[in-house]
């Protein structure tokens, strides 16, 4: 059973566009990039890369935006997100705006 999780994106301007640009490249929604974000996330084997931690001005209280997206996440990577967000100390959400933001640089390049 798939589980549903509504994202304010703790993003603006340059970041949107990046994240929107880049789901585009993909042939995607912004919904599906982040999904599939967060499961390359989660597959990466360097758990230790410091790019895998959420910066401290997003754990810190960075704006929330105005866009939110609802995406569709399988029991298991939702499991394996939430360990990852408290062994972090942040929300599920945020680790997944994370991820896509990660996608979205390395796709850039």
């Amino acid at each position: 059973m798939f589980r549903h999780a509504c994202i304010p994106l703790p993003l603006e301007g340059f970041g949107i566009g990046l994240l929107e640009a880049q789901a585009e490249r993909c042939g995607l929604s912004v919904a599906r990039f982040m999904e599939r974000a967060a499961q390359r996330y989660v597959a990466e084997p360097d758990r230790a890369a410091p790019s895998r931690r959420v910066p401290a001005f997003l754990k810190d209280g960075g704006s929330p935006g105005e866009k939110i997206v609802e995406v569709e996440l399988g029991p298991e990577l939702w499991d394996a997100l939430e360990r990852e967000a408290e062994a972090q100390g942040v929300g599920l959400e945020l680790i997944v705006a994370h991820a896509a933001m990660l996608l979205a640089a390395d796709l850039s390049r």
